[in-house]
């Protein structure tokens, strides 16, 4: 099986039934993402001072070995980290106003894209286990690949490719999202189909 970015293929409106199917790719060679508010995840000092933030993300999954994904603390603030089983490309979809879904796909064919994300989008959540919950402030979320800094981020004004403006040791290894402030619990599941396979990590706003 391999794996697609959503950007390699084309979608429309009907194909979707949703305008904000894809709002980005993310790229990791290997190890967790980090979410959180923007303003919290500039924060994160990714592989500086001696990889310290690094190996406390990779502390939260050898916590969590059957999630591979939970809490952790920038300051004062809540992020979380979930790991996407392996290097790859998770794809951010909005479901609805106050659902997002983060997944990571393995497919056979490219062509296979986007029944497989449909089905990842109509799949319902009861088998979903509740990982951590974060705030979101600033109106802008933040995925990023753990060993990347914070720094990156330089404004919270997202670009039309949702890259952070900064230095990035990967380009594709940051994404920057604009969505509504408020509460969100982090979610985990994940499908194994016959022609498929998804993990899901969803973003459920509260209230």
């Amino acid at each position: 099986m391999c794996t697609i970015q959503a950007k390699d293929v084309e979608m429309n409106d009907n194909e979707s039934g949703n305008p904000d199917f894809s709002l980005g790719d993310v790229d990791s060679e290997g190890g967790p993402f980090l979410i959180a508010d923007a303003a919290v995840a500039r924060k994160w000092g990714g592989l500086e001072e001696k990889w310290a933030d690094y190996n406390r993300a990779w502390d939260v999954l050898k916590n969590n070995p059957d999630v591979l994904a939970g809490e952790i603390m920038i300051g004062d603030a809540r992020a979380v980290v979930w790991d996407a089983r392996g290097p790859g490309t998770a794809s951010l979809f909005r479901k609805n106003a106050d659902h997002l879904i983060l997944g990571r796909f393995w497919i056979n064919e490219q062509d296979d894209f986007v029944p497989a994300a449909r089905d990842c989008l109509a799949v319902g959540i009861e088998r979903a286990v509740v990982f951590g919950t974060i705030e979101v402030t600033s109106g802008v979320l933040a995925i990023l690949w753990t060993p990347e800094s914070g720094s990156c981020i330089e404004s919270f004004i997202v670009p039309p490719d949702g890259r952070p403006a900064g230095e990035m040791g990967i380009e594709s290894s940051s994404l920057l999202v604009e969505i509504s402030p408020g509460t969100y619990r982090c979610l985990y599941d994940d499908f194994d189909r016959e022609e498929w396979i998804f993990r899901r990590c969803h973003l459920l706003r509260e209230g």
